[in-house]
């Protein structure tokens, strides 16, 4: 395995930036906008693809995959009744997810070109998670009583495994441009249990592998948290340093990591354990708490963090003005964030603008790269 060097450059340049949220859809209890009455979408992380917007949802019995766009939204496609869809992500080519249920996995499905067609290969078992790495080449998130493993569609990363025989938990993989990143976590669940986070650049060479202090006690990280991003170039994180701050860190190609941004600097107070997305030009997106005490949407870009979206932000609704805001601060935001080249996407709660205890729904909320 390849050994590591680390190298901390903290960025502490901030500023706050008067960024124009746009409301894509909108849904609640009594009505909603653009999205079918009925349906959810809590915590199911947007993405984009061929420049259409998709939104994994629920109406209770059944999980669908939207398709969203200036013109309309269309459902591409539905589970059977009791079973769920995985987040859809990037592939080789296309949108892949699974549609999975406790008892095990009906299937793994590929969008590309606008149509779903079924893969060959499944394993046994339920399939939560997965990634593609080149044609014909998956890695599978398979569950069982035990804990987790990864089951892949080659034999390449059987040495993984064959390192760690005990007990260990993978948490979902992320997968583009042919490379591979996910954490894995050994012996049990709890925090001081040994992290690992490891990238494969391709599968020819040996993954770059990045350990905490329970597993390497020259390691200047904590732990890590469940999940990572991937641009090509460098793979994301956030992180616990040994310090206590909560940190955002990119690792190069060679293995070199920077604190992009920590707790307790001048704008950032505190770091959400959900996903930070990065694009292929390296602007990195992840949620937060500001220096006010308001939850807020933080952008890396060029050395820089600004705050983009902030809670009390005032967006244009189908019923007219609202602000972004909950009272239950730490669900103000409800889904992880995404970035591509042209948008942020996120969902947040939105409130009256006069009457901040009425709740008028979920939205959708989108931010133009060229508007911040």
């Amino acid at each position: 395995m390849k050994k590591l060097f680390y190298v901390f450059g903290i960025f502490l340049s901030f500023s706050t930036l008067a960024a124009k949220p746009e409301l894509v859809l909108r849904y609640s209890d009594s009505d909603s906008w653009r999205l079918p009455l009925g349906h959810y979408c809590f915590n199911n992380t947007p993405l984009t693809y061929q420049a259409n917007i998709y939104l994994r949802c629920s109406d209770g019995d059944i999980e669908k995959l939207f398709k969203i766009n200036d013109s309309k939204v269309s459902v591409v496609y539905e589970s059977a009744i009791g079973f769920k869809l995985s987040d859809p992500v990037q592939g080789h080519e296309g949108l892949i997810w699974s549609e999975f249920a406790e008892g095990g996995t009906k299937g793994v499905y590929r969008l590309h070109q606008q149509e779903v067609s079924k893969l060959t290969y499944l394993p046994q078992g339920m399939v939560d998670g997965v990634a593609q790495m080149g044609e014909d080449k998956f890695i599978f998130r398979w569950r069982n009583f035990a804990g987790e493993q990864f089951v892949t569609s080659w034999k390449a990363m059987s040495e993984v495994w064959s390192d760690h025989p005990e007990r260990s938990f993978a948490f979902p993989p992320t997968g583009t441009s042919g490379q591979l990143a996910y954490k894995l976590r050994l012996q049990s669940l709890d925090e001081k249990s040994p992290d690992m986070l490891y990238w494969w650049k391709d599968l020819q060479s040996a993954p770059l592998i990045l350990k905490d202090h329970d597993a390497d006690a020259d390691s200047s990280w904590q732990s890590f948290r469940n999940t990572v991003g991937l641009s090509g170039s460098s793979m994301i994180f956030v992180g616990r340093l040994k310090t206590g701050e909560d940190a955002l860190g990119m690792m190069n190609l060679e293995g070199r990591v920077e604190v992009l941004a920590q707790t307790g600097t001048t704008l950032v107070k505190e770091i959400d354990y959900f996903s930070p997305a990065i694009n292929k030009k390296q602007m990195i997106v992840f949620r937060g708490v500001d220096q006010e005490d308001r939850r807020a949407l933080f952008l890396w870009r060029y050395g820089k963090v600004s705050a983009i979206l902030r809670q009390g932000d005032v967006v244009h609704t189908d019923k007219g003005l609202a602000r972004i805001d909950y009272s239950a601060p730490t669900a103000i935001f409800m889904s992880a964030p995404f970035i591509d080249e042209s948008r942020v996407l996120i969902q947040t709660a939105l409130v009256d603008i006069d009457d901040p205890k009425t709740l008028i729904g979920v939205g959708l909320i989108q931010i133009l790269i060229k508007d911040i």
